[in-house]
């Protein structure tokens, strides 16, 4: 009996072997999700906002002024709650890298004038700081534009560069820029070592939200 319920025991285990726990997400597959979600209820607010003012403007023609007034009040309401949920996308990809202390950020999933923005407060902070001698800013190679291949952030970051007199360099393949910052005290962890998962991430950014083409609908996208 004692065999029997051995040679059991063994059998059970190789042909049901226990149930392993789910892997947890990571940061960026998080941050990409919440992201999702928001550029959704932006691209449905976006919608919204251009039949409301197309419906205005027909209104008008028509000749119904208060029609046209209240379907424009309504269109400017959906256009500042899609720019609410942009916003808020912004935060879910930018806040959990912590650029301010790490000294690196990663601008797939923004629109240009996001990006530029971020950028901006990226340099402003790093430059007074002059903690490390070298910043990286992931812009991406353009794969994943809406311009066949052509990227539209990384010029513009770099154009932004050397507005600032800030020297850099292309690594990764011209998907990141590895900045030297004159005076700076401590080495860039990892240096211009771009983290893993960072390009094959974008693919779920770029296509937030199930649609595979957003940068068509906001074109100024990485």
């Amino acid at each position: 009996m004692g065999l029997f319920a051995a040679c059991f025991g063994f059998l059970r285990r190789l042909l049901c072997p226990p149930s392993r726990p789910a892997k947890q997400a990571g940061p960026r597959s998080l941050a990409a999700s919440a992201a999702e979600k928001h550029r959704a209820a932006a691209h449905v607010h976006a919608e919204s906002r251009g039949r409301l003012l197309g419906q205005s403007q027909a209104a008008y023609k028509r000749g119904d002024k208060k029609a046209a007034h209240d379907l424009s009040v309504q269109g400017k309401a959906a256009g500042k709650k899609m720019e609410a949920e942009n916003l808020l996308a912004r935060r879910a990809i930018v806040e959990p890298q912590g650029m301010l202390k790490g000294g690196r950020v990663d601008l797939h999933g923004l629109f240009l004038a996001e990006a530029l923005a971020v950028v901006e407060e990226f340099l402003a902070a790093h430059l007074k700081s002059k903690r490390f001698k070298q910043l990286l800013i992931v812009t991406g190679a353009g794969h994943h534009s809406a311009h066949k291949d052509q990227p539209v952030i990384r010029p513009r970051v770099e154009a932004l560069l050397k507005e600032r007199g800030v020297a850099f360099e292309e690594v990764h393949k011209r998907g990141a820029l590895l900045l030297r910052v004159p005076g700076g005290r401590e080495p860039l962890p990892g240096g211009g070592k771009v983290p893993d998962g960072v390009f094959d991430n974008a693919v779920k950014m770029a296509n937030a939200s199930g649609h595979k083409d957003l940068p068509s609908i906001h074109k100024n996208k990485l």
